[in-house]
């Protein structure tokens, strides 16, 4: 006959929690044998529609529920917020939890949200467990609607729960790492840090694969993945530029291409290119087509301009200027300043007053003045021939 009491006993327990649904209690009047481990520790509450009701351009502020629960009761629950936004046209599902811990208070607290991305907070006001939902900058909370859906360890009645629109006032600072999910336009934001692949962030969005597939950024359809600084795309990144399967950088400034870095292994760069330390090269080919170029003009006395300048040996300031990478040894060069009053076109002055020569574009000067000179010896020997 034990199967027959463990059925009675089944049935009785059905019908408890069907008829003690909001407490979760079980009543019995004598003696409850169970055949095993009873577990009645798990109560549910809920709370009818809170509607904010305020005015359709009223006052800025943030909801708060303020729950029964006590920080010391010894209570682990979670707190399901229900919710509508009303001139968002958004529903919202908020679900805080944490450990009202005897010799501790409320311990292990946090909040997850989809549907919205007002800040979200778990904390304690007079040892009870509240939730506030908003800034205190957040407007349009008109017609706007709240429940909440209580599981813990102990009993609560929905009447005890109490909402308040706490208007033109910043809430307390709370535990408030919520994560923002919106399926609508598939965006995520979060009050703390976002990690991929690890379970310690240390900045707003970290991403760590051990295996040797990487971080993959895929969206076919959109040429430029974008960066924003203060609310304006500044830069981004070039994934396919012309179907060319190029890879660089935009400049949103510019309005072009900073950097491309072509398939064939050809790198593009938009304007000018500052290295600080020494560049080696197998070779170097500067563009001078004559299709590009106009306003020609031959070098006129180009050996005076010669005879102006200075070529001399040099060693860096390599330890006042270690941010430069300057080279070690001596080297053999001009002076920039020296070569502007004389070639002032070959000269760049940076913002910061620093010069710089540009060495390749001294060499027709070069040419001419050898010619120059040339035509000189040629002159001063066909003199000597005549006297002779």
């Amino acid at each position: 006959m034990r199967w027959l009491k463990k059925l009675i006993v089944a049935v009785l327990l059905a019908a408890a929690n069907t008829a003690n649904a909001g407490n979760g209690d079980l009543i019995v009047d004598g003696k409850l044998d169970v055949g095993g481990p009873l577990t009645a520790n798990r109560h549910t509450t809920h709370t009818q529609w809170y509607n904010v009701a305020t005015p359709q351009a009223g006052p800025s502020g943030y909801v708060k529920l303020v729950t029964p629960i006590n920080q010391f009761e010894g209570n682990m629950f979670v707190l399901k917020i229900h919710g509508y936004r009303f001139i968002q046209s958004r529903p919202i599902e908020i679900s805080c939890a944490g450990y009202a811990y005897t010799a501790a208070g409320l311990i292990k607290s946090s909040c997850h949200t989809e549907g919205t991305d007002d800040p979200v907070g778990i904390g304690v006001e007079n040892d009870n467990v509240i939730v506030t939902v908003g800034a205190g900058t957040t407007g349009n909370w008109y017609y706007d609607h709240f429940t909440v859906e209580y599981v813990g360890w102990n009993a609560k009645r929905g009447e005890d729960f109490q909402w308040q629109f706490v208007q033109n006032t910043v809430p307390p600072t709370y535990n408030t790492n919520n994560v923002f999910i919106d399926d609508a336009s598939g965006t995520i934001s979060t009050t703390g840090s976002i990690g991929i692949g690890m379970t310690a962030p240390t900045h707003k969005l970290s991403v760590y694969d051990s295996s040797t597939n990487g971080f993959l950024i895929d969206a076919a359809s959109i040429p430029v993945q974008r960066f924003a600084v203060a609310g304006t795309n500044k830069w981004g990144f070039l994934v396919n530029n012309a179907a060319t399967n190029a890879f660089g950088i935009y400049d949103y400034t510019r309005g072009d291409y900073s950097l491309v870095m072509m398939p064939n292994g050809n790198v593009v760069i938009g304007t000018a290119l500052n290295v600080n330390g020494q560049v080696t090269s197998n070779g170097v080919v500067l563009t001078s087509d004559v299709k590009y170029k106009k306003n020609l003009l031959p070098i006129n006395t180009a050996l005076d301009k010669v005879l102006n300048l200075t070529g001399l040996t040099y060693e860096w300031r390599t330890h006042e200027y270690k941010e430069k990478n300057f080279p070690n040894g001596r080297h053999y060069g001009v002076i920039a300043q020296e070569i502007e009053r004389v070639l002032p076109e070959v000269v760049n002055t940076a913002a910061d007053g620093t010069k710089a020569v540009a060495y390749t574009e001294i060499i027709p000067v070069l040419i001419e003045a050898i010619k120059e000179q040339q035509k000189r010896i040629e002159l001063l020997e066909k003199k000597l021939t005549e006297q002779h």
